[in-house]
């Protein structure tokens, strides 16, 4: 051991700067390694937390009329118990009521709070962490469990058991009183609350049949996995049985809790949402990088391998065997991969913080210290093991007189493989290039298309307020229209950008039971002028209208029109919570994207509605200071409304925030083509500074025999273009089949643009040759008298 650390500090001494670039480029790429292993580690961990995750399941609803199925996240809210009740296989169930709520405390108001109304047994389901308190809490429609976190919003303090909070939410407003404190759930589950109360607070809310959608989620805890399909396969019974009319409607169906984060096509699915495309681009990414990391580490070790094989040769005559010269190759390589994941290890833990805060997520929620021990561990055997096998091989098997003779001084001998492993250098290089331009060519697509109307200007503001009347709203509306720095506002059910609700339709010449799902929208007299959406047919609404509607392009065609003059004037019926609405279609709209462009548009249908119901308040500012007339809507907001928050989107941010998780693939890819170019930018200056330090007595003499330095260049130049263009060409089929599968998740995409492709080239021969230029008229405008007396 000794010994071989002695020679390994001598060689180290011997060429520091080599040393250093090596060290820096295998340190660089597994920074990075290490960083996208902890996303990826922690997406693919999601909801694995629970204890029972392998025997949960959600309760799905699926409706089915007219040869189109509806597939729903939510179920009603009699569907879980008499499941459970019905079907031994099942446990016990819970159903959560999720609402996005108002948390008072004295004087203080919490916005956005995240509140769980669930049935008792949340517990049991769901593995929840007892700070202090009792969970008996979720039998008492009175108590509140709070997470610790919230404790410390609220409070101060995590010691917050007996006090009291008025929650206020669209279905309730009401005091609780703080019965236990739980911890945190851990950001890899899709159930993440800051208060849990019981279900009872909301349950009489929700309509009391099969055919009733209320906004529940329903778990469902079996026996074992193995009784999902068996499960699956029971359930027609349930539906002769309980369903009766509604059978062959209305059915259920069974989601694995492992998929909940991943499955995207379910309607009123609120939970956050992964994408495994994305996911599993960033594990091949992070692969790519670790093999380039081991190719640029390998070309240096060979590289420098040449200079000792003199040294070599005398140690094989000195009786130094086969076994010690690679067991001595491998020790070195062991102890400088070794080093760099120990720095590579103290720069990812001091960049965590950062990252957390990039992902949105406590990555360490899923990768424990032993964890990262154990998984560094192997990544240090494999990699070591791979980067010093060429090495070893190598230096092992040179014959000892072949290697005194060479001195160290050509490097031409036994260029093939290192050719190769040059060559595929680049074809790492020039996927992450070409795929980083992809990706954003993409999400500038999403973020700059034609939406079909007017979102510069418009801001959202929730007026969903526990005790605002409609008469209230329509006068916030109204005195804001009056603004000279306005142009229009409008109140609506819901904002474009998320999902619309939808309600069973029909025309009122085919039968009650040939009904479609629907989105559908409520709306004033304003809304189509505040976002500028033209009437293709028909008319707008006007302030004295009742019960009339107005249909996308889409509902036309799925309500069974041939055009949309054909459907005006016809009677439209649909049923609204507990009451049906029945009124004639005045007019016609084009389709737009009221939705995100990963789905197909969909059909919408507008009704003209004053109810409660009016939930966004979305005005139209004109150009000019907005922040002057904000601040004019603050007044009047506090005026009218003094004891809510004053709380505004704009919706080109709404929007952008639909390609969230595509945005921050970009920006993952971004970093990480960085550091890839500057790993082959380090491999080709480091190998070019070598071969340049071998031939400087062939520079010498050519530069006697009359070669300027642009010659030079382009001799010692050639051989690496050819190399670059080689890795590029086997690159691009790659790089587009993967780029065409990961298209296919949009709807609306556009396209491969080739230039990614000449981008990725001109880049990387761009690496090349600036490192052969620098090096070459180094070596080029030397001393010549020195490069002729080089050894």
């Amino acid at each position: 051991m000794k010994k071989s650390l002695t020679l390994y500090w001598r060689n180290v001494k011997k060429s520091p700067a080599f040393f250093a670039i090596n060290l820096l480029g295998m340190t660089v790429g597994l920074v990075a390694f290490i960083l996208i292993n902890y996303y990826t580690i922690h997406q693919l961990s999601f909801n694995k937390s629970h204890d029972a995750f392998d025997n949960l399941v959600r309760l799905t609803t699926k409706i089915t009329n007219a040869g189109k199925v509806t597939h729903f996240a939510i179920n009603a809210k009699i569907a879980a118990p008499e499941i459970t009740d019905y079907f031994p296989e099942v446990k016990s169930f819970c159903r959560i009521n999720s609402e996005p709520a108002v948390v008072a405390y004295d004087d203080k108001i919490f916005t956005e709070q995240s509140i769980y109304f669930a049935d008792s047994t949340y517990d049991e389901l769901f593995d929840l962490e007892l700070i202090s308190g009792s969970l008996d809490a979720l039998s008492d429609p009175s108590s509140i469990v709070l997470t610790d976190s919230a404790s410390q919003l609220y409070f101060g303090n995590t010691q917050s058991v007996g006090e009291t909070i008025e929650i206020q939410s669209g279905r309730i407003t009401k005091p609780f009183r703080v019965a236990a404190i739980v911890r945190l759930p851990p950001s890899n589950t899709s159930l993440r609350f800051d208060a849990l109360a019981s279900i009872q607070n909301t349950i009489e809310t929700f309509g009391p049949s099969h055919g009733h959608l209320g906004a529940i989620n329903s778990y469902l805890l079996l026996g074992n996995a193995a009784s999902i399909s068996l499960l699956e396969k029971k359930l027609p019974s349930f539906y002769e049985e309980k369903l009766g009319n509604l059978n062959g409607i209305v059915s259920y169906s069974l989601q694995p809790f492992g998929e909940l984060y991943w499955q995207t096509d379910l309607s009123y699915d609120n939970g956050r949402r992964g994408n495994l495309d994305n996911v599993t681009i960033l594990t091949w990414l992070s692969l790519f990088l670790l093999v380039l990391t081991v190719l640029n580490f390998m070309n240096l070790s060979t590289a420098a391998a040449f200079s000792r094989q003199k040294e070599v040769g005398v140690r094989k005559i000195l009786g130094a065997s086969k076994l010690s010269l690679a067991t001595q190759a491998y020790f070195e390589t062991f102890a400088t991969v070794l080093l760099a994941i120990l720095i590579a290890t103290l720069i990812s833990q001091f960049l965590m913080p950062w990252l957390n805060d990039f992902v949105g997520f406590h990555l360490q929620d899923a990768v424990t210290y032993l964890d990262l021990v154990s998984f560094l561990s192997i990544v240090w055997l494999v990699v070591s093991l791979i980067s010093g096998a060429y090495l070893a091989l190598y230096l092992a098997n040179r014959k000892p007189l072949q290697n005194i003779e060479m001195g160290g001084t050509s490097m031409n001998a036994n260029l093939t493989p290192k050719r190769i492993l040059i060559a595929l250098q680049f074809v790492v290089a020039s996927m992450a290039i070409s795929a980083v331009l992809i990706v954003q060519s993409q999400i500038d697509f999403m973020l700059n298309k034609n939406l079909g109307y007017q979102s510069e200007g418009l801001v959202n503001f929730i007026v969903d307020i526990p005790g605002m009347t409609t008469s209230q709203k329509q006068v916030l509306r109204d005195r804001v229209t009056n603004l000279s720095g306005v142009s229009n506002a409008t109140l609506s059910l819901s904002q474009v950008a998320f999902e619309m609700p939808q309600m069973p339709m029909n025309m009122d010449r085919d039968s009650a039971s040939n009904f479609q799902m629907i989105n559908y929208q409520n709306v004033d007299a304003n809304y189509l002028a505040t976002f500028n959406i033209p009437i293709l047919k028909g008319r707008a609404f006007s302030e004295g209208d009742s019960a009339k509607f107005i249909v996308n392009e889409s509902a036309v065609e799925q309500l069974g029109f041939n055009s949309p003059e054909t459907i005006i004037g016809e009677t439209l019926n649909f049923s609204q919570a507990e009451s049906s609405v029945r009124g004639q279609v005045v007019g016609v709209v084009p389709d737009f994207h009221f939705q995100s462009m990963h789905f197909e548009i969909q059909p919408l249908v507008f009704n003209k509605n004053d109810s409660d119901r009016l939930n966004f308040l979305t005005v139209a500012l004109k150009p000019g200071d907005h922040q002057h007339i904000l601040g004019q809507i603050e007044s009047l907001w506090y005026e009218l409304i003094p004891n809510s928050e004053f709380d505004y989107r704009y919706i080109t941010d709404v929007n952008a925030n639909q390609y969230a998780e595509e945005e921050r693939l970009g920006q993952i890819l971004n970093y990480t083509t960085g550091i890839i170019v500057l790993i082959s930018a380090l491999g080709m200056f480091g190998l070019t500074l070598f071969s340049a330090n071998h031939k400087t007595k062939e520079i010498g003499i050519r530069k006697i025999l009359g070669a300027d330095v642009y010659q030079l260049i382009l001799q010692m130049g050639k051989p690496m273009l050819i190399l670059v263009i080689a890795g590029n060409l086997i690159s691009l089929p790659f790089t587009y089949m993967l780029a065409k599968d990961w298209l296919t998740a949009f709807v609306y995409s556009d396209g491969i643009d080739f230039i990614a492709f000449v981008f990725a080239f001109l880049l990387s021969a761009s690496i090349a040759i600036i490192s052969i230029f620098y090096v070459v008229w180094r070596a080029a405008n030397g001393n010549i008298v020195e490069a002729l007396r080089h050894e």
